[in-house]
């Protein structure tokens, strides 16, 4: 487990082993009193998510909606192609995994992209159980007791699931992710079906079209980057990420973030550290 601080708000991590990790990417804690910043982002990532919140009461609303969110007691959320914004209570604790790309799928058989760009209330989606997930994460205090937690509750759903459908699909997640290739002979080669029902077979599965999923990929690559750096060459950036241009890059980092990529660049000590892809500096570590 790591663990690292931004804006009074300290953050653990844990990476599951197998064969948790087929469909768990990580395990995450948050807990402080978040000072001067009335509101946070969390970018496009293509993991869908599920947090429970065991502070005070959170709001907050999509880029592409202006429908606002309440989070009382837990949410699931789904991939997406735009940000979502949101407001930390005054004592800010969650507890929450993020999944692959695929693993919420195969974990719950639910089709992913009923949830694409939407917050739900968890207890809405599964009942009980996760109303005894959060009642077992409030009565436990430490936080190694909480990934735990998390884990055997991960752990007993996995039961129902198919391993080795799972390892196809994550290997194609593996792909997907370094993708270099036109998105039609990469189905083709990988999936195995015709182009329409490969296409219908990741949204279902992962809630975005491979084109959106490589897109999202491209991003973060760029915001890896970023994170990384300083001062950058933002032509060579463009192009180390993927992007054709600088405007192709500019232009699609606005739409994930709302900032411009010099803007991002400028702010990024206060913005909170759990979405900057886990490649943190050295410094942020403890």
């Amino acid at each position: 487990m790591i663990s690292f601080s931004s804006n009074n708000i300290i953050f653990w991590m844990a990476f599951p082993d197998y064969p948790v990790n087929l469909f768990v990417d990580h395990f995450v804690l948050m807990k402080g009193t978040p000072a001067g910043q009335p509101e946070e982002r969390i970018f496009p990532n293509n993991k869908a998510e599920v947090f429970f919140n065991l502070g005070d009461h959170l709001r907050g609303y999509s880029n592409d909606s202006d429908q606002e969110f309440r989070l009382k007691e837990s949410v699931v959320s789904g991939l997406r192609h735009t940000y979502f914004s949101f407001h930390p209570g005054h004592y800010f604790s969650m507890a929450g995994l993020r999944f692959t790309l695929f693993g919420f799928h195969h974990l719950f058989a639910i089709p992913a992209q009923h949830f694409t760009n939407q917050n739900f209330d968890a207890m809405d989606v599964w009942g009980r159980e996760m109303e005894l997930v959060r009642e077992r994460l409030m009565e436990t205090k430490s936080e190694a007791g909480r990934i735990s937690v998390l884990q055997d509750w991960i752990t007993n759903r996995i039961s129902g699931a198919s391993l080795p459908d799972m390892l196809q699909w994550k290997k194609v997640e593996e792909k997907l992710s370094t993708l270099r290739e036109p998105v039609a002979s990469f189905l083709e080669k990988n999936i195995g079906y015709s182009h329409k029902h490969s296409l219908q077979l990741i949204k279902e599965k992962a809630g975005l079209t491979p084109k959106m999923i490589e897109k999202v990929n491209r991003f973060n690559r760029s915001l890896r980057m970023l994170n990384q750096s300083t001062f950058v060459s933002w032509a060579n950036l463009a192009l180390d990420a993927g992007y054709a241009d600088q405007s192709h890059f500019i232009r699609e980092f606005g739409h994930f973030t709302g900032f411009t990529p010099a803007v991002y660049l400028k702010d990024k000590p206060r913005i909170y550290k759990l979405y900057r892809q886990l490649e943190l500096p050295s410094e942020d570590q403890e």
